[in-house]
């Protein structure tokens, strides 16, 4: 089955397949680039690099988004916001990247 993706995967899982986020977890560490991540984030070989990768969990405490980044230290502004769960499809966070 195709769904629209353009819209929110978090409402989708919740209401498809009733599998509403209810804790994320999001682990973060410096790492410098290797060639293939300097070449993609066109910077040079040995810059550092914040490496963060994600998950997020279902009211089942099924994993059910993984997410895996490397962002630039010079271009990235990360904000982490915590909300109460009041409905399904309050996330329990949300991480906003900027670059700029």
């Amino acid at each position: 089955t195709q769904h629209d993706l353009s819209g929110s995967l978090t409402a989708l899982m919740a209401d498809r397949y009733g599998l509403p986020i209810r804790r994320f977890s999001a682990e973060m560490e410096p790492t410098v680039a290797s060639p293939d991540e300097a070449r993609l984030l066109r910077v040079s070989v040995g810059v550092p690099l914040l490496k963060v990768v994600s998950v997020a969990f279902s009211n089942r405490d099924l994993p059910v988004r993984y997410s895996l980044g490397w962002y630039r230290g010079d271009r990235l502004k990360f904000i982490v916001e915590d909300y109460d769960i009041v409905a399904d499809l309050a996330p329990l966070s949300a991480v906003t990247t900027r670059s700029g």
